[in-house]
């Protein structure tokens, strides 16, 4: 599946709390899967004692593995990015990739490189520009060609210094409640039948999928009925 897919999923993680694995992906064939797995998650939360304390300290081994340091102690509020280093940061989101079955949210780009990466683009398409249409212009497509290039070149390699964690998942508590959400749901606990949580994500599939809330029931096949890409 594709994108629709891709943002249904961030949806209902969001409306939840809860954060869904790899290995669920390929059961998810219907409306009904999607309740399914919701509702295990809501359940779990009245039935599993202290799921944030037994994530933490998974949280804290991974931590530790990654900085060599079997004594480093963190707290929940500690910020990722103030104690770890940028290899560190990249290094956990792999090893929750791994060990766990999630896909972390992206990390993004520390400002610095950013500013560098559009200053170096900015300024190498006005030398172009400039430069093309001083000399000959009929150089100029190949100018804007070659800026596309080195562009393309500069998102290439941005993702080997990607190191700022997204929102959501700042300090350790907040990679904590995404590691949780595995398990436990966070948010609408009270919405405990499936009538009830189809009711909530109904809106996110006609949003997404722009047809009829009608036709979203929980027989409903993503792809062959709901045409999901």
């Amino acid at each position: 599946m594709g994108l629709e897919f891709v943002e249904i999923v961030m949806e209902v993680e969001k409306t939840f709390g809860i954060t869904f694995r790899s290995g669920e992906f390929g059961s998810i064939q219907t409306v009904g899967d999607f309740i399914s797995l919701v509702r295990s998650r809501i359940v779990a939360a009245d039935t599993v004692a202290c799921p944030s304390l037994s994530w933490f300290l998974q949280l804290r081994s991974l931590v530790r593995e990654v900085t060599g340091t079997p004594d480093l102690r963190i707290r929940p509020s500690h910020r990722v990015q103030s104690t770890l280093s940028s290899h560190e940061i990249r290094r956990l989101w792999q090893l929750m990739q791994e060990r766990y079955g999630i896909y972390p949210a992206t990390l993004g780009l520390p400002r610095f490189h950013w500013n560098t990466g559009l200053l170096i683009t900015l300024t190498i398409l006005i030398g172009s520009v400039w430069y093309s249409m001083v000399i000959d212009s009929f150089l100029l497509p190949l100018a804007l060609l070659f800026n596309a290039f080195i562009a393309i070149f500069l998102i290439l390699i941005s993702a080997q210094f990607q190191s700022v964690p997204p929102k959501g998942w700042g300090t350790f508590g907040d990679v904590t409640r995404q590691l949780s959400g595995t398990v436990v749901a966070s948010r609408n606990l009270h919405l405990n039948t499936d009538e009830l949580i189809l009711e909530k994500i109904r809106p996110i599939f006609s949003d997404i999928l722009n047809v009829n809330p009608n036709e979203i029931v929980p027989s409903s096949r993503l792809i062959e009925d709901l045409r999901v890409d």
